[in-house]
């Protein structure tokens, strides 16, 4: 009897400790105030010029003999007559092709510098039938500026080039330098190598420069709603994952499809890919997708993901269940793998002798290329089929989740939108930015636009990409006051 009395009282103490912890990691949205405004900016001149910018087709292409350079020469002719002001004030270097850095030197040269990440290029439109503007038109049609580049990522590389240029209209000089690093093949991952950003930073390394801070492409102010938030969150990558593309390759005799063996070489590496999709990797919280729930949690609206989180010592295990079968959440707790090519033969009535399956691997940091490559040869357990890495990079480092510029960037975001929940998160995609880790601890994937995501298609590498025109002006605001008031370390800080 004593001991079902002493299993009910455990059970009543560990309930009001749920309690008791879930009630304090409770929190209000803050009252609604009214945003600061992008005095002085007309958001239809920052349209104006992305429109332009647009209109200059910079595709990349891994193979520098397939990219038309001419574009990128056009491109660097309009920066020029679009800010003057940049270009007599700030040292405009061009490196390793099309390359760009600006430095505008500033008034405390024992500052540690800070930079403003952008890529020129763009991917391919593809079909052009799918598009309802041509993609390169820059087409205005009242609410948003249409075509490939406004969201990826001339619209970040136009509204740092417009913060600079007001910021010197205003005769305003930064405390620290500041750094502009626009890379001519992003979307084709620096290829080949030494040819993109990754050329900036070894050069930028070997002049001994160490950057406070580092801003690139990533993350954005979306509505809340999509994470069950009231209120809008601004999300801030800390990290990014890694990329592996794996074979899984077997070899057979071949011969006439008349004849077949039990299983053909495609047959045994199809089989495997199917046991790659049974078997995926153990979903894990690393440290900044931790602090991205222990962030936004509290002002979630369900219950029992405020108490999941509030209480992880307890519920780990089966909130990571849970949010694992999260397609957008998911991707952030776990090294995910998609079978995306495979190859037989050439025709199909021949046995091939040779076939692979490519399995693209989006890797945590705190794994590595080849532990996943070891987890992916044992689970499929047959000795006839290989994994080998067929192209990889790996992403180990997380930026500091506790940097003057995380504090800035949640300060500005709550300033122009009001009741904002700064939180950082971890990128899927590759970026420009894991390059500079060797010259900065503090290397961040931030683009400060408001997007209403749910139920919302912008067209990121897609047909129709567009951008709605009221996020621009404010865009420019908040780098011009980032710039401002960012207080940095000096160089023996």
């Amino acid at each position: 009897m004593w001991w079902s009395i002493a299993v009910i009282g455990l059970l009543f103490v560990l309930v009001l400790v749920l309690t008791v912890r879930t009630a304090l990691f409770t929190k209000k949205a803050a009252p609604p105030q009214p945003p600061k405004e992008a005095e002085g900016i007309d958001p239809e001149e920052v349209a104006a010029h992305l429109a332009g910018a647009v209109r200059i087709p910079t595709v990349s292409n891994a193979d520098p003999n397939q990219v038309d350079w001419t574009q990128f020469q056009k491109f660097h002719d309009y920066l020029r007559a679009t800010y003057p002001l940049i270009h007599q004030t700030m040292e405009r270097e061009q490196i390793a092709g099309y390359n760009l850095i600006y430095r505008w030197p500033g008034r405390d040269q024992n500052a540690k510098p800070i930079a403003f990440l952008s890529h020129q290029d763009v991917v391919p439109a593809a079909d052009l039938s799918q598009w309802t503007y041509p993609p390169f038109s820059g087409y205005d049609d009242g609410e948003s500026i249409w075509g490939r580049g406004t969201l990826d990522m001339k619209n970040q590389l136009i509204v740092v080039m417009e913060a600079c240029e007001r910021l010197i209209a205003q005769g305003y000089t930064p405390r620290e330098d500041v750094y502009l690093c626009f890379g001519q093949n992003e979307e084709v991952g620096d290829l080949p190598a030494g040819t993109g950003a990754d050329a900036i930073a070894a050069l930028l390394q070997q002049r001994g420069i160490r950057f406070d801070c580092v801003l690139d492409e990533g993350g954005t102010i979306a509505d809340g709603k999509a994470m069950g938030v009231d209120g809008k969150v601004c999300i801030v990558g800390v990290a990014e994952k890694g990329f592996a593309t794996y074979r899984l390759e077997a070899q057979s005799k071949g011969g006439h499809s008349s004849r077949p063996p039990l299983h053909t070489a495609l047959g045994k590496v199809c089989r495997a890919a199917a046991q790659v999709e049974a078997h995926p990797m153990k979903p894990r919280l690393i440290a900044p997708v931790r602090e991205m729930f222990r962030s936004i949690a509290p002002y979630m609206k369900a219950y029992t993901l405020r108490l999941m989180v509030a209480n992880l010592w307890l519920f780990e295990p089966l909130f990571l269940k849970i949010i694992g079968k999260i397609p957008m959440i998911g991707a952030m707790v776990s090294t995910t793998s998609a079978v995306t090519q495979a190859q037989g033969s050439q025709q199909d009535n021949i046995l091939p002798q040779h076939a692979y399956v490519a399995v693209n691997c989006r890797i945590l940091p705190g794994q590595t290329v080849e532990e996943v490559r070891q987890h992916l040869q044992g689970v499929i357990d047959d000795p006839d089929v290989t994994v080998s890495v067929y192209k990889s990079h790996q992403v180990q480092e997380i930026s500091r989740l506790d940097s003057r510029a995380m504090q800035t960037i949640a300060r500005l975001s709550d300033r122009y939108y009001p009741g904002t929940v700064t939180t950082p998160y971890v990128m899927f995609g590759g970026s420009d930015a894991r390059n500079y880790y060797a010259i900065s601890d503090c290397v961040y994937r931030y683009m400060p636009f408001y997007f209403e995501i749910e139920g919302q298609n912008i067209g990121i590498h897609q047909a129709n990409e567009h951008i709605p025109k009221r996020s621009l002006a404010r865009a420019v605001a908040i780098f011009m006051d980032f710039i401002k008031e960012y207080e940095g370390e000096d160089h023996n800080g």
